[in-house]
């Protein structure tokens, strides 16, 4: 049997549990990438569609539309919202209000 084990590749008893373990890992590796290509995709999608509505609101305030791209950032998004709520927005000085 040892034999055997040293043509597969694996010296012992002992590293052939460890090569069979490393061959679940890898055919679990090869599933779990077709999965994460759709979490990617998801990654991709979702921040693209929170971005639309935030350059509206970030030009309608009178900002460049970019700075909404600083939303997909995590914890600038939440200075940005902060930004956003409590400073005094160019579209309203040029309208003389606030």
């Amino acid at each position: 049997m040892e034999a055997d084990l040293k043509r597969a590749g694996c010296g012992t008893v002992i590293t052939f549990s460890a090569c069979k373990l490393l061959g679940l890992i890898f055919s679990a590796c090869t599933i779990q990438t077709t999965i994460s290509c759709r979490y990617i995709i998801i990654l991709i999608v979702i921040p693209l569609i929170a971005i639309l509505p935030f350059w509206k609101i970030f030009a309608k305030a009178g900002y460049n539309g970019a700075l909404s791209l600083l939303m997909i950032v995590p914890l600038v998004n939440l200075i940005m919202l902060f930004f956003l709520a409590f400073a005094d927005w160019p579209i309203l000085k040029r309208q003389g209000g606030y």
